[in-house]
């Protein structure tokens, strides 16, 4: 018969071996896991998010809600924005411009916000209905805007805002319509963060006439209609843009300091919504007038990559 202290002593070190197998195991399944350097101070996983959203752009797939956690300050949702232009990987040719909706403004320093416009998003008016593309089952909406051209490059912090006039930095002034769309349907409605991280809410720009003068013609001089099936939607000015056009190439310029980041001459500014955001859907056929400075016509079509 064995004794028993030979029988405790095997049954402890099988049970000994078994916990160092089961550590080994769990240590080596923690080691394998692949370290996520977009994971910021609190934890927000932007990597997976921007994966979302920019596979849902790429395959033009509705999204119910924000595709992760909602980031919570500028930082993070900037942040989110220039992962997923990295990944995009399409040129950018442009920026728009936009109002962070008043009643998120108290919780943010900025009362405007940017996004990226892709070259491949962008079309010159040539006195046809311009075919412009839009996420089906997502957001959509036309925009009459004011759209300015820089004439040179502006390096991060190279341009002193408050020394220098910024008229000096501009090329040309355009009118123009910015396409605003985006897979979430609900963008607008989650609020700025969540239109800063889908770039902007932006895809696409349709550039019109030239605003030959434009130094000489006051944002309240440019009158601004908009129809969409054959029903004006609204009326405006120029001047309805807080601080007008050029308030939005300074705070675009600004918070591209802020972020390190280049604006080469050429970039297109979309500075704001002149009347308001209104909703379209594919098939829809919209004119946006800007009096005797010209007018475009268009059609919503279902972006199909």
């Amino acid at each position: 018969m064995t004794p028993v202290t030979r029988i405790s002593f095997s049954l402890l070190l099988v049970a000994s071996n078994t916990i160092l197998k089961i550590t080994v195991q769990i240590w080596g399944k923690i080691l394998e896991q692949p370290t996520n350097s977009h994971l910021d101070a609190n934890g927000l996983d932007i990597d997976c998010a921007s994966q979302r959203l920019v596979a849902a752009r790429q395959t033009a797939t509705p999204l119910d809600g924000f595709p992760g956690t909602l980031p919570t300050s500028l930082e993070q949702a900037y942040a989110l924005q220039s992962l997923s232009i990295e990944r995009f990987g399409k040129t950018v040719a442009g920026w728009k411009v936009g109002m962070v909706p008043s009643d998120y403004r108290d919780r943010f320093d900025d009362a405007r916000l940017v996004g990226p416009i892709f070259a491949d998003r962008v079309q010159r008016d040539d006195g046809k209905i311009a075919d412009l593309p839009v996420f089906a089952g997502g957001f959509a909406a036309i925009e009459a805007e004011i759209l300015v051209e820089l004439g040179r490059d502006i390096a991060p912090g190279e341009h002193d805002l408050a020394q220098g006039d910024v008229r000096d930095l501009i090329r040309a002034v355009y009118i123009g319509t910015e396409i605003a769309s985006s897979p979430m349907a609900a963008i607008n409605t989650l609020g700025p963060m969540a239109i800063i991280s889908d770039f902007g809410n932006n895809h696409g720009l349709l550039i019109g006439k030239v605003l030959t003068d434009w130094r000489d013609v006051a944002d309240a001089d440019i009158p601004v209609s908009v129809e969409i099936d054959g029903h004006i939607i609204a009326k405006g000015t120029s001047a309805n843009t807080l601080g007008g056009y050029l308030a939005a190439v300074e705070f675009l310029i600004e918070v591209m300091a802020r972020r390190g980041m280049h604006l080469p001459a050429g970039t297109f500014v979309s500075t704001g919504a002149i009347t308001g955001v209104h909703d379209a859907v594919p098939g829809s056929h919209s004119r946006v007038s800007f009096g005797k400075f010209g007018a475009m016509e268009m059609r919503l079509s279902a972006y199909a990559p």
